[in-house]
């Protein structure tokens, strides 16, 4: 995914791998993909499967990525980028597809965007 283009979105400078503590009674350290002293950010260039499916362990490591998130310190803005997945059978997009089914499990401080023709677009 396009540093430059994240840097841009937040108008803000961003490391890779940006390393933080999280936990709840107890903590260890974790790896976001970005971040800096006020943003996390996970990204994921996941699709759907080549016949069409739903990608049961990419939907996995989604969850686990909100967990992450939940456990982190709160003085973060959270963020996952995903890439644009269009599903052939319905048009629907596997980050779309995501927040309307996991919704559930989705902190409220995490924002949810989408890599489209270049742009960031906000999916919840």
């Amino acid at each position: 995914m396009a540093i430059p283009l994240i840097e841009e979105y937040f108008n803000q400078e961003i490391e890779e791998s940006y390393e933080i503590k999280i936990g709840l009674k107890y903590t260890k350290k974790y790896k976001f993909s970005l971040g800096n002293n006020r943003l996390l950010v996970e990204t994921k260039n996941f699709s759907w499967t080549k016949s069409d499916n739903i990608p049961s362990a990419k939907i996995s490591k989604l969850k686990e990525e909100m967990f992450h998130f939940l456990i982190a310190p709160k003085k973060y803005k959270k963020i996952l980028v995903m890439n644009n997945s269009i599903r052939i059978s319905s048009g629907e997009s596997l980050a779309f597809y995501f927040t309307r089914l996991y919704q559930y499990i989705i902190p409220e401080d995490v924002r949810i965007l989408e890599l489209i023709n270049g742009k960031l677009v906000e999916r919840n």
